[in-house]
């Protein structure tokens, strides 16, 4: 019986030691630069960003100077209908898979599956995450959506004052961006 025990924790501890080389492997790998496909990334990004834009059109924007509110600057509820509604100008055929990322990093798989990060924004005016005139003093170029993939968790844990995130801004473009995680709401203001 003592045997039988002494073969069962060591299978144990081999498991729990093969997995956690595994991980700190996969986790070395990812953190050695160039592996991220930023160009798929950026491309989903572009591809959302053109449904954006058709979405602004048929809905309407404001000019620049009297946006309160994200849906003054023509943002939908949630950027997702854009794949959620199908039968539109502005919707995006391939689903909600333009919004997965194909390389999830452990935040995002922990987290909501892969999915893209969506930037945060005030929904009223009041809002105590970011002035009221934000959509005022971003214009076209603020962020709506940013892919925070790339980064593994020795970065996010280690040396979260530089960060990456390719983002999407209101206007279409996308831009690779450094941000410090822990300053709030930095990221809206790249």
């Amino acid at each position: 019986m003592t045997t039988i025990k002494i073969t069962i924790w060591r299978s144990l501890l081999l498991a729990c030691f093969v997995t956690s080389a595994t991980a700190l492997g996969v986790s070395a790998w990812r953190s050695q630069g160039g592996e991220y496909d930023y160009d798929t990334a950026a491309e989903k990004l572009r591809r959302i960003g053109q449904a954006l834009q058709l979405y602004r059109e048929e809905y309407g924007v404001k000019p620049v100077v009297e946006r309160k509110t994200p849906y003054d600057a023509g943002l939908p509820p949630n950027l997702k209908v854009l794949a959620r509604v199908q039968g539109k100008r502005w919707s995006i055929p391939e689903g909600m898979s333009v919004f997965q990322s194909d390389q999830p990093n452990f935040l995002m798989q922990q987290i909501d599956n892969g999915y893209l990060h969506c930037v945060e924004y005030p929904h009223h005016p009041g809002s105590t995450h970011l002035p009221d005139n934000y959509w005022q003093i971003r214009g076209d170029r603020a962020p709506v959506l940013a892919d925070i993939n790339m980064n593994d968790a020795d970065a996010f844990n280690n040396n979260p004052t530089s960060l990456r995130a390719l983002i999407l801004r209101l206007d279409g473009t996308v831009e690779l961006v450094m941000y410090n995680r822990l300053v709030p709401h930095e990221i809206n203001w790249k």
